[in-house]
C-alpha cells in the first residue's frame, strides 16, 4: 500500500470516527469558530455575553506567522502551550513529531 492510500485512509477513519465522536474531533470548519470568537470576545470592550466569558477562560489564539493557532488557556505565558489540532491536520501533526523524536 503505497503512502498516498495509507493517508487517505487515516484521514477516512478519522472523519468516519468524528461522525459518531464530536466531542473529542474536530474539523477546519469547527476549529475557526473558537478563534474568530476569541478575536470578536478580546475586541469587544461593552458587556461580554456568558459564551464570551467561557470562550476567553477556555481558550487562546497563538499567532505563528501568519497563521492562527487555538491553544487551551494557559495558566502562565511560560507554561508550554496544547495545541488542538484538525482531523485534515492530524496525519500531518502526527508525521511531524515522530520523525522529531527520532523513529
Amino acid at each position: 500500500m503505497d503512502q498516498i492510500n495509507v493517508e487517505i485512509e487515516f484521514r477516512e477513519a478519522l472523519l468516519k470516527w468524528y461522525s459518531t465522536n464530536e466531542k473529542h474531533l474536530i474539523t477546519k470548519d469547527v476549529y475557526n469558530k473558537p478563534i474568530d470568537d476569541l478575536n470578536t470576545a478580546s475586541e469587544t470592550t461593552s458587556t461580554k455575553s456568558c459564551h464570551q466569558h467561557y470562550i476567553l477562560r477556555k481558550y487562546e489564539v497563538m499567532q505563528c506567522g501568519d497563521v492562527e493557532k487555538l491553544i487551551k488557556k494557559r495558566q502562565s505565558p511560560t507554561d508550554q502551550p496544547v495545541y488542538h489540532v484538525t482531523i485534515e491536520d492530524t496525519l500531518d501533526v502526527t508525521k511531524t513529531a515522530h520523525i522529531a523524536t527520532g523513529h
